[in-house]
Order: C-alpha cells, then sequence, then structure tokens
C-alpha cells in the first residue's frame, strides 16, 4: 500500500482538482490544504480503532461533488 502522506495529499489534490473543475481559479486561491483522517481521529480524540469516516486507499478518477440523499423505498411504508 502507498505511504499514508502520499494517499492522504492525492486526496487533498483529487478535492481540489474536483472543485477547480466547478468553480475556474479555486485552485489558485488555495494558500494551505489539511484533511482529517482516522489517523488524526485517533491521534486528537483517542477514537477506538482510529476509525470516524476514513477514506478509501484509492482515489477514484472523478470526485462528485455531493451524492442526494436516497432512501429506499421498502423503508417507509404507503410513500
Amino acid at each position: 500500500m502507498k505511504d499514508y502522506q502520499t494517499v492522504k495529499y492525492a486526496w487533498l489534490a483529487a478535492f481540489i482538482e474536483r472543485l477547480e473543475e466547478e468553480w475556474p481559479g479555486f485552485a489558485s486561491t488555495v494558500v494551505q490544504k489539511d484533511m482529517a483522517t482516522a489517523r488524526t481521529m485517533h491521534a486528537y480524540l483517542n477514537t477506538p480503532g482510529s476509525t470516524v469516516y476514513g477514506f478509501a486507499p484509492d482515489v477514484p478518477e472523478k470526485l462528485p461533488l455531493s451524492e442526494p440523499p436516497r432512501t429506499p423505498k421498502t423503508s417507509i411504508k404507503g410513500l
């Protein structure tokens, strides 16, 4: 597996790249970047197993800005 810092900064770059697609010029305004990971949560909050959400080890081709919430049709009867 890739080095932790390499993966973390690849995710940051992917986020900025995706935002740049939506708002040209965004990337040039970024002066500092960082992101909290499960390892961060463990270091600062001592979370069990270093978990809160974490991040996937591989960066996808293109990141969505957001996904709309979905509710399974079977979970709410009559709707």
